[in-house]
């Protein structure tokens, strides 16, 4: 099993280029399996140290995710991360946003509008691969 990298792990600043090929089946097994044992609701392929953009949210992979869109209210939120173990943060993020992204075999795009809670975590993952933590709280 692969670890969680934590802060201050100056990895998780890095930054990944746009995935061109699949992404490799061990990878997603990876994701999913540290989703699973961590109870989370996202996850950030960078966060176990892979150079994908690639995010995990509520068993939907997302390659090359690109938020084209924010509305709705902006609202407090209570964040956790699994980057920064024990800790929760309040957030002020967006209910609405559009999201445009490819499966994880770059066959299919899409472009999907989520709101409520699925839209601030969709924020906080993409936030990983912007090498941002906790919307630029740390």
């Amino acid at each position: 099993m692969v670890n969680i990298i934590t802060y201050p792990d100056k990895r998780l600043k890095s930054i990944p280029h746009v995935c061109r090929a699949p992404v490799p089946q061990e990878i997603l097994d990876d994701l999913l399996a540290v989703s699973k044992e961590n109870n989370a609701l996202g996850l950030a392929a960078t966060q176990l140290g892979y150079n994908y953009r690639l995010i995990l949210v509520l068993g939907i992979f997302m390659v090359n995710p690109e938020i084209r869109s924010y509305a709705g209210n902006r609202v407090p939120c209570k964040e956790c991360c699994l980057s920064i173990p024990g800790k929760e943060f309040t957030i002020v993020r967006n209910t609405r946003i559009i999201v445009r992204y490819q499966t994880t075999d770059l066959e299919t795009m899409y472009e999907q509008k989520y709101g409520g809670r699925i839209s601030g975590i969709i924020q906080h993952e993409v936030d990983h691969l912007q090498g941002i933590l906790i919307n630029g709280q740390i």
